[in-house]
């Protein structure tokens, strides 16, 4: 039955069989771990990749792990309405120990706010590997 109704609807999951056929959920994935029925995929997600003119800069921390502290940084940036303003907290992490390395909090928006946070970050420590930043 299950095989019957995934070929008329192959996008369906156990949920939604379990809707169509009025049956359990558990037991219409019991049954399809079993058989080894999957339903069709949409899409599948691919890499992350920032273009730019010049070159393209792929996601380093998706093949990369840390070696030890120190050796990765991660810097990102948030919004927040404070008395009536926007202002801007923006913290460069230690991916390795989690740790808060550099913090700079500013009212603009602007490059000298990663920078900011990225100096004091390596203003007490060593230089890492690999700065990551999604922005």
């Amino acid at each position: 039955m299950i095989e019957e109704v995934l070929r008329e609807h192959p996008g369906y999951g156990h949920k939604r069989l379990a809707l169509h056929l009025k049956i359990n959920k558990k037991r219409i994935l019991r049954v399809m771990k079993i058989f080894g029925i999957k339903p069709y995929r949409r899409y599948t997600k691919k890499p992350f990749v920032y273009k730019t003119k010049d070159s393209i800069f792929s996601n380093l921390l998706l093949f990369e792990t840390p070696r030890g502290r120190g050796d990765i940084y991660a810097s990102d940036f948030t919004y927040l309405k404070f008395q009536g303003k926007w202002i801007y907290p923006t913290r460069v992490i230690d991916v390795y120990t989690r740790e808060i390395v550099g913090v700079a909090i500013l009212t603009t928006h602007a490059t000298q706010l990663v920078m900011n946070a990225l100096l004091n970050a390596v203003l007490h420590r060593a230089p890492p590997r690999i700065i990551h930043s999604d922005q």
